[in-house]
């Protein structure tokens, strides 16, 4: 699984960050494959997550930058024999420090809340991108989820430079009746769409009566025409695609109003950055998670389009 790169395994306890320097300095290590969730909870402190148990399910595959030493997180090592799947997203996730050349350039996330003065100007720039990735987000409980509210959407406009460097630009639209026109332009304006899982938010979509014209693309049931058998929620078809991410789900539920605008925002960034890597790594021996049962789901999820369409 290493592929010849000498490694040091180190199975005591450790819980500080000065622990790990200590360690690898001594060892002259600088990438680092960990279960460890005291570990991974101090990376996180350091961002200003704070989380006594960080589970590793969700945080399998993100990389994170401590001083000089890159770190990949991957799942207790008892799923390489336990879970059917387990060596091989191990080992995928492994060669994000053991083999960097093998994944695209990072993409950097970029994002801005929209306000009414400078929303006319975003709707012109993503009209003029060549893909833009949706996402919206829900309310949970009460009057407001009720009636299929939206709380806001998020837009991801992917660009190029003049070297032909992928740039994504991402906005987030709060749902309001000053917006509500801004995001029906957006929707229904002629440049490819992609989603995750784009059903769900197409039929809150159609339920305000702002559709998404030419959704050509959906992150949720590509993954699994490609890797059937894998789990296919945003985290792991992101992780499994970008290199340099890091697990963001529970970033929005902090309370405060700009960070859940930013989770909307990684939303739509990381289902652009998926939909644009996912292609790129399909030499991957993939053909034992195949199954004939995708043909009949995605045949079933496009005739459910075309029915909302």
């Amino acid at each position: 699984m290493f592929g010849g790169v000498t490694t040091w395994v180190y199975t005591k306890p450790m819980r500080f960050l000065i622990e790990l320097e200590n360690y690898c300095g001594a060892k002259n290590i600088t990438r680092i494959v960990s279960t460890n969730t005291d570990i991974l909870s101090a990376l996180l402190a350091k961002e200003g997550n704070i989380k006594a148990a960080p589970s590793l399910s969700d945080y399998q595959g993100s990389v994170f930058t401590y001083k000089n030493l890159e770190i990949v997180f991957i799942s207790p090592l008892a799923q390489l024999f336990t879970v059917s799947y387990g060596k091989f997203l191990a080992e995928r996730f492994l060669s994000k420090i053991l083999a960097p050349e093998k994944w695209l350039p990072d993409i950097p996330f970029v994002w801005r809340e929209v306000n009414v003065k400078e929303a006319p100007a975003v709707v012109d720039r993503l009209a003029r991108s060549r893909l833009i990735a949706v996402d919206i987000e829900t309310p949970t409980a009460g009057d407001w989820a009720e009636a299929r509210g939206i709380n806001c959407v998020g837009y991801a406009g992917l660009f190029f430079g003049q070297d032909g460097t992928p740039i994504v630009e991402c906005f987030v639209f709060p749902f309001d009746e000053w917006s509500y026109d801004y995001i029906r332009q957006i929707n229904d304006n002629s440049t490819p769409k992609i989603m995750q899982n784009g059903l769900y938010d197409n039929l809150y979509f159609m339920r305000w009566g702002i559709p998404v014209r030419a959704w050509l693309w959906d992150t949720y049931h590509f993954f699994h025409s490609w890797l059937s058998e894998l789990p296919k929620d945003l985290a792991i078809v992101s992780a499994f695609s970008v290199r340099n991410i890091r697990y963001w789900k529970d970033d929005g539920k902090t309370g405060n109003l700009q960070d859940y605008y930013q989770y909307n925002a990684r939303d739509s960034w990381a289902t652009l950055c998926a939909e644009v890597c996912i292609p790129c790594h399909t030499d991957l021996d993939s053909s034992r998670w195949r199954s004939r049962r995708t043909v009949d789901r995605i045949s079933a999820v496009f005739c459910l389009a075309s029915i909302a369409r």
